[in-house]
């Protein structure tokens, strides 16, 4: 797609606002409004959220999903917490230090939205797509179990609680510091993950990762 100006800059602001990926994302311009087709609901979630750097340079956006137009509702859907929705750039911006998720206060401490370190899907147990709107027993029983456990300590005590976990991965050992939140008013739960105290060589490791799929 061709950029016109004056709303280049808009546009490129509004496109780097979230991790995307070529082959998940077509676009283009017509007139005052943007068409965007995704083929992830993650990235159309993060697009539909920062669409407020579009409307201040006069730009409307039409969203579509796999080729349907995403409606009000199915907008939603996308990423269900009601405190992401609130605090955007808050949450967004935590993925610079940590792993960030909110979960569902009941019906399994569902995960309502997601946020990976560095924006890097490759640290999670598993995809975005197949984590969203899933119970917290998807994942990996040693990660399961310790954010269990904290979460429930969180919401006993209507404040914040912390937990460190261990788990094997790629034929290391990498141990974890778990933070949950309880989120007054919203009936949800925040968690961050992070290396633990003396575990600092994992953000290196997945630094160095950006770097090699960038040159890539």
């Amino acid at each position: 797609m061709s950029l016109s100006s004056p709303h280049d800059s808009a546009i490129l602001q509004w496109l780097h606002s979230v991790p995307i990926q070529a082959q998940k994302v077509d676009f283009r311009l017509q007139k005052l409004e943007v068409f965007v087709n995704c083929w992830d609901a993650y990235l159309a979630h993060g697009l539909w959220l920062q669409r407020s750097v579009l409307q201040k340079a006069g730009l409307d956006l039409t969203l579509f999903l796999n080729g349907k137009v995403v409606d009000s509702t199915k907008r939603m859907r996308l990423m269900t917490s009601a405190w992401a929705n609130q605090h955007t750039s808050a949450f967004i911006d935590m993925s610079l230090r940590c792993t960030a998720c909110v979960h569902s206060e009941a019906n399994g401490y569902r995960h309502l939205a997601i946020q990976p370190f560095l924006k890097i899907e490759a640290i999670l147990n598993k995809p975005i797509q197949a984590l969203l709107g899933q119970p917290l027993t998807v994942v990996a029983t040693e990660i399961a179990a310790a954010k269990q456990h904290c979460i429930a300590a969180a919401i006993r005590s209507g404040g914040t609680a912390r937990e460190t976990y261990q788990m094997e991965w790629q034929g290391g050992l990498w141990k974890k510091q778990l933070t949950a939140i309880y989120l007054p008013g919203h009936q949800e739960v925040l968690t961050k993950t992070s290396p633990a105290s003396g575990e600092e060589w994992q953000l290196g490791f997945w630094r160095n990762y950006v770097a090699s799929v960038q040159q890539s």
